[in-house]
């Protein structure tokens, strides 16, 4: 990956509230449990999810240029369907789900989070 697209990479984990460290997703990547989508200015991570009567591919973090974004997007759901699964999942910040209504997307649930 490239310096740029690393430093990238890092805001998306931030911001992305997972948890997850780089090395971790490396692992997670290199054992197959989670997939690795670099961009040329643009970065996502995935896992497939089994959920009770299906599978989906769950976009854990995506961080770089919109227009990019969703022609991986467009890979990611065709690499998907070969993998069985039947839908794509991801979570957010409440303002994504006006940009990706207009690509097929619906608010399915608000996730809220606070410390303690």
């Amino acid at each position: 990956m490239s310096p740029g697209l690393a430093d990238l990479f890092q805001k998306a984990l931030e911001s992305g509230g997972q948890g997850h460290t780089p090395e971790e997703i490396a692992a997670e990547c290199a054992a197959g449990r989670m997939q690795l989508w670099p961009g040329q200015q643009s970065v996502a991570v995935t896992q497939i999810h089994d959920l009770p009567g299906r599978k989906v591919l769950h976009i854990l973090y995506a961080a770089g240029d919109g227009r990019e974004l969703a022609e991986m997007e467009k890979s990611a759901a065709d690499w998907a369907k070969a993998q069985g699964c039947t839908s794509l999942m991801q979570n957010g910040r409440r303002g994504w789900c006006r940009v990706l209504k207009k690509r097929g997307w619906r608010e399915v649930v608000t996730t809220m989070e606070r410390g303690i």
